[in-house]
């Protein structure tokens, strides 16, 4: 079987984009990636973690049974990251979680580690 030099590149193109979309809807942030990693407890008991991006693009917000990747919006004060549905706003120790426009996580107060 003789394979050309196009099928290659066009073999390597395909991968890297598969691979580019994988990692895109997965969420993954390698360790390389991380620029800051954060532990929030809310007043309703609610616990998410919020591994946020070197690049500053966007964090990965994981609670038990989920993983979020929001990101990151112009913001008046503090920090706000969105998927369209879900928003994060951090400032400081404190976060809020609202789900389309309603508030569902108030006085989140969290810790980096």
């Amino acid at each position: 079987m003789i394979i050309n030099v196009f099928q290659i590149a066009s073999f390597k193109v395909l991968v890297s984009v598969l691979l580019t979309g994988l990692i895109g809807i997965s969420g993954c942030i390698t360790t390389s990636d991380v620029k800051d990693r954060w532990g929030y407890t809310c007043i309703d008991d609610y616990v998410f973690t919020a591994t946020y991006a070197r690049n500053g693009e966007f964090v990965v917000l994981k609670d038990a049974s989920q993983e979020f990747r929001l990101r990151t919006l112009q913001a008046a004060s503090g920090a706000r990251y969105s998927d369209g549905s879900m928003d994060l706003w951090t400032q400081g120790a404190l976060a809020y979680i609202k789900v389309d426009d309603e508030m569902v996580h108030p006085d989140c107060t969290g810790s980096q580690f």
